[in-house]
This record gives C-alpha cells, structure tokens and sequence, in this order.
C-alpha cells in the first residue's frame, strides 16, 4: 500500500473512531507539562518558545519556578523539562542524576553539542509518559543570535517575553517547524 494512502486510512480511521491526533501526541497521559522557567531571561525565552510549540503539537503545559536545585526539581518529576539549563551551576548534581537514571540530557540548546553550556534536560519519566515532547525537545536548537536578542529586547523593556517569543515565531516558523514535526513523526511510514 503506497504511504499517502496508509497515512490517509489512518486519518479517516481516526476520525471514525473519535481519537485524534493530539492523542497520540499527547502520548501515555494528558497532563500538562511542567516546564521549568530559569532565573534569567535567556533561560525563561528558551521555555516560552518550547512550550509554545509543545501548544502547537497538542500537549498542556504549565510553567514551574525553579525555587531551588533545578536538578532536584527535575529528578522529582516536580518540573519535567529545562529548556535551557545553565551546566556550570550544578554540574556534580547533574552528572550524578544522569548517572542514577533520574534525568535525560538531550544535548545542548544551542546546536546539540555535550559540551554546551545550556542543556536540555528532562525528567526521566518525560521518556515514557511523552515521547514525542521528548522527540521534539532533543530537535530544538535556538541560534545564539536569536537568543541574545531576545534576551536584549525583553532586558531593555521594548517588549514583554510574551511579545518577544510571538514575534520570533511569526518570524522563524522554518526553524521551529521543524521541532513540531519531530513530533508527529508517527505519521511517516
């Protein structure tokens, strides 16, 4: 059977049956996601965008304040993502979270490189309860360009993140699209 029409019988099978798309998306659970915001602006901008296209792709998510150790937080399932997590501050932590299987890196923010020091990481249960957030989060690299000026414009009081994170996607949709499709893979044969 060609592809086209094995993605289309699925399609139609679905629509049949009631269960969408943003069930299989949402994978093992509809919880929102808890993404969590960093103390500087570079970190929460990162966050925005990601959660603005986990919107997209069809999963919730609420935003987390790291109050303390954001390996802590993550390693407990209390925040399951870090869009932007700085190495440096805690990096023994981190190792040994990695290490005990209680958190994921997904390489670095900025072109996916280990030795980055901005690093996506998640909560080990995000694997099974969300791979396909999971899937698109290791696909999301933001340019340091597009980062420092958003940070600069949002620093400088031009715009609120808000404002700032809308903007950039209405601008980038080649760059995050490609995220969102990492996705919904599922529905390539």
């Amino acid at each position: 059977m060609h592809p086209s029409v094995r993605t289309f019988a699925f399609a139609f099978l679905c629509f049949l049956t009631g269960f969408s798309t943003t069930n299989i998306a949402q994978g093992k659970s509809k919880d929102p996601i808890r993404v969590g915001l960093g103390e500087q602006t570079r970190q929460k901008v990162a966050a925005h965008v990601f959660a603005r296209t986990l919107k997209r792709a069809g999963f919730r998510y609420e935003f987390v304040e790291f109050g303390g150790s954001q390996i802590e937080m993550i390693a407990s399932g209390a925040a399951h993502v870090s869009p932007a997590f700085f190495v440096a501050k805690e990096r023994e932590a981190l190792e040994q979270a990695i290490a005990g299987k209680k958190i994921i890196s997904l390489g670095g923010l900025r072109g996916n490189g280990a030795g980055e020091p901005e690093m996506k990481i998640i909560w080990a249960g995000m694997r099974q309860k969300w791979p396909y957030a999971e899937r698109m989060l290791k696909t999301m690299i933001m340019p340091p360009n597009d980062i420092e000026g958003l940070t600069k414009t949002i620093d400088a009081g031009d715009m609120t993140i808000d404002q700032a994170v809308d903007g950039w996607m209405k601008d980038n949709p080649g760059k995050w699209k490609r995220w969102l499709s990492a996705s919904t893979n599922w529905m390539k044969p």
